[in-house]
């Protein structure tokens, strides 16, 4: 109990100083924006508190259970990059009795980048199934959250986990039990996954690790990621503009508070929230999978625009529902993830 007595204290008085400082010197601001402000601040400032219980809760680890078709279990990544230490857990899913070689899928789970987890409901079955159906090995990779860790860790963990994969294929670490096509490499998330996808694919396809080079613990030349095939961006947080992201939800403005950092200015941050760079050229085909309501469909539509006006081969497929839509059980869903497979099989 007197491990949260400090914290209390300390977002009483910062909440209490936001209220008195938004009443007198703005005005100007309306009473609705001020009153969300403190909301947003209120819920960014205690969430950290409770994030790792909620994250339990609504999350719990599901030890891997294989089945008659699918081969399960969890691996440690090394972390390559940065002098962090945490663990890079990711699930493998490997299908059963399949001769020829197979693809390769990385999986980057949703949650706003505080929450979720590829080892744990819904991604546990929905990961399942994308290994049974499409005869492909799935990793669902288990990347560092916020507040914990911030911006731009989990895209170290990504590019790791990547680095890894490429590893295993040429038999430097753990083999998989099936034979990999390195030929067939699908980089796939939903939401604040899709966003560290844009990414990895980016760094991926140009050799350019940007602000990750400054960090890495070993040569850049001696991890070449293998050749991404397919980028699959279910709902990415992408905002067109700057002021567009500002005006969105509460519950954005939570999640970017708690999850950006001092490298927001960094040209891979914008890139991805904001959809402004110019390195677009030729990216990895694209399939954007996109809900009628979410609250990123312009952002995602800008972002379509521009890979397809520079070149890259963009697919965008839109569903109703809401947003996070995806990882819901209704026909929408359903239908958005049976394209996938079906998308996955015809690489």
């Amino acid at each position: 109990m007197t491990n949260y007595v400090v914290p209390v204290i300390y977002s009483s008085v910062a909440i209490i100083s936001l209220i008195v400082g938004l009443f007198l010197i703005e005005p100007q601001t309306s009473v609705e924006t001020k009153l969300q402000r403190i909301v947003c601040f209120c819920i960014t400032k205690t969430l950290p508190l409770v994030a790792k219980r909620l994250q339990a809760h609504y999350y719990p680890i599901i030890p891997p259970k294989s089945n008659s078709n699918v081969l399960k279990y969890d691996i440690l990544v090394p972390d390559i990059v940065h002098q962090m230490k945490h663990d890079i857990v990711a699930r493998v899913f490997e299908p059963r009795g399949v001769k020829e070689p197979v693809k390769i899928i990385l999986y980057f789970h949703g949650g706003s980048n505080v929450m979720g987890s590829a080892r744990s409901e819904p991604y546990e079955s929905i990961l399942t199934e994308l290994c049974q159906e499409t005869k492909s090995i799935v990793i669902g990779v288990d990347y560092a959250l916020a507040p914990d860790y911030r911006f731009p860790i989990a895209i170290y963990d990504a590019y790791s986990t990547l680095a890894y994969v490429n590893r295993i294929y040429q038999k430097k670490d753990h083999a998989f039990t099936a034979r990999v096509d390195s030929s067939k490499v699908v980089l796939a998330g939903d939401e604040a996954g899709a966003s560290i996808v844009i990414a990895l694919a980016r760094i991926a396809k140009t050799k350019q690790l940007m602000y990750l080079e400054r960090y890495m613990r070993t040569e850049v030349g001696n991890v070449v990621p293998l050749n991404i095939t397919l980028q699959v961006l279910i709902e990415p947080d992408i905002i067109e503009t700057t002021k567009d992201y500002l005006n969105t939800s509460m519950r954005l403005q939570v999640t970017r508070n708690l999850y950006q950092s001092r490298f927001v200015e960094n040209p891979m941050y914008q890139a991805i929230r904001y959809a402004q760079d110019s390195q677009y050229i030729n990216l990895s085909d694209t399939v954007i999978m996109q809900s009628g309501n979410g609250l990123f469909r312009n952002g995602t539509e800008h972002y379509a625009g521009l890979l397809s006006q520079n070149g890259t081969k963009v697919t965008l497929k839109r569903y109703q529902g809401e947003q996070n839509f995806f990882v819901s059980d209704t026909k929408s869903a359903r239908q958005a993830r049976r394209d996938l497979i079906e998308i996955i099989k015809n690489i």
